[in-house]
């Protein structure tokens, strides 16, 4: 990275290889990639970045560019190996026309393609491109209030080896923000209509208001709706043969996914103690899922669904040591007329605990974490149970100099074999070193 007063310019490059492990332990005619391969699933990643900008009096001009590169060994009857490229380029611009007026500029184009192989024999191609633009206006209305104003638009389209019902489509947004201080309180409010071209019409919107209780209690409350269009990914992934008619493909008749949430917050600091507690609830209709229980494992509508829940953190530096905390407590449940009814939706454990502790040492910092969550279920009929588990990470580093130093990472430090998709594993015991220079 470099650059001076107005400009700058930083590049990074990335190579990562690894061995891997054995990705999946399938079982033919029962489930997972339905075949025993006992192999190492390895994969390979080269990447590079450039971001970029000018700054002048009354503004600022940018530009990203990333792309990487990766190959993939996964197990599967008829695809077990896959090539891919992503690719983002894109640019920015920020202008003060005057000193209550900001203007952005937003332009840019994501690519996304995938071929699969068996054994180096080419399978299936699948490529996706997305090209955005957005035009944002901020009005600054006096210290304390903010008006928003925008449009923004995408254009997805879609290629590969077979066809597909709808291979484009165009998405435009219209969307208003105010946001507001009165004293002790603090009001958000946005409205948003997107005009989906496969998809229709849709609008949606949010409120929030805050409120200083003290000058260490804050209490929020929120209430917001939500429309989610189904990717190219989700409805024509290309059918994918795991052998004896057992595969994973998309589907082409999946419905938008909308959503209704309601939030209460409070929150505080108290004798270097801070933390915070949400509960909140969301309605969905139409939840963008998956279904693994038949021999097609693809994405599916789940025509109602309610999720409540509880998110509290806290952290706090106890006898030098800096602790961190965060729990989260799900209901989520399938609420559609039906066998399912009342079942837990799929792969959304109940409980997730993570704690951190660090500490500093002069030159040298330890630091452990814990991460748990408890079971699951891999189907919408909950027969597939993942179970619960524990992992334990440990870290330490030691600074050189303010610009060397070496880091160490130990992750699943005892091992732990568990899964958060049925019949996928996920990675075992490992160590990292790295050695960090930063001029």
């Amino acid at each position: 990275s470099g650059g001076g007063d107005n400009g700058w310019l930083d590049a990074t490059v990335s190579f990562e290889r690894t061995e891997g492990f054995d990705a999946c332990r399938g079982e033919p005619l029962i489930g997972g990639c339905f075949t025993v391969e006992p192999d190492r699933d390895g994969y390979r990643n080269v990447a590079g970045s450039l971001r970029g900008g000018y700054r002048f009096d009354r503004g600022e001009l940018g530009f990203h560019w990333l792309r990487s590169e990766s190959e993939l060994e996964f197990d599967g009857s008829f695809q077990n190996q896959s090539r891919g490229v992503q690719q983002v380029l894109g640019a920015s611009a920020r202008l003060r026309p005057v000193e209550s007026w900001d203007l952005k500029l937003g332009a840019g184009r994501s690519w996304d393609d995938l071929d699969a192989f068996l054994d180096g024999d080419f399978a299936t191609r699948f490529d996706t491109v997305r090209d955005s633009a957005s035009w944002q206006n901020d009005v600054y209305l006096g210290e304390s209030h903010l008006a928003t104003l925008g449009v923004d638009y995408l254009r997805d389209r879609v290629d590969g080896t077979d066809d597909f019902t709808v291979d484009s489509r165009d998405n435009w947004g219209y969307f208003g923000q105010y946001q507001g201080d009165f004293g002790p309180q603090r009001v958000t409010a946005s409205l948003r209509y997107d005009d989906n071209e496969q998809f229709g019409g849709q609008t949606t919107g949010d409120a929030a208001w805050g409120y200083a209780l003290t000058d260490a209690l804050r209490l929020r409350v929120a209430y917001g709706t939500a429309f989610k269009a189904p990717t190219f990914n989700d409805l024509y992934l290309p059918y994918t043969d795991l052998g004896f008619g057992f595969g994973y493909s998309g589907n082409p008749d999946l419905d938008p996914e909308t959503s209704r949430s309601i939030e209460v917050g409070l929150s505080g600091r108290h004798q270097g103690l801070r933390w915070a507690v949400d509960l909140y609830q969301t309605d969905l209709e139409d939840l963008i899922s998956v279904d693994a229980s038949g021999m097609i494992s693809t994405p599916i509508n789940v025509d109602e669904a309610r999720i409540r829940g509880m998110e509290a953190v806290a952290g706090a530096r106890v006898l030098g040591w800096d602790l961190d905390a965060a729990l989260t407590l799900l209901d989520p449940q399938n609420r559609s007329p039906g066998a399912n009814q009342g079942n837990l939706l799929v792969r959304r454990p109940e409980q997730t605990l993570r704690l951190d502790l660090d500490r500093g040492f002069g030159r040298y910092r330890l630091g452990a974490s814990l991460l748990g969550a408890g079971r699951s279920y891999d189907d919408l009929a909950n027969r597939v149970r993942l179970g619960g588990y524990a992992v334990v990470d440990l870290r330490a580093e030691y600074r050189f100099s303010d610009r060397l130093r070496i880091q160490g990472r130990l992750e699943n430090l005892f091992d732990e074999r568990y899964e958060t998709v049925a019949y996928f594993n996920q990675p075992r015991r490992a160590f990292y070193l790295t050695l960090r220079y930063e001029p």
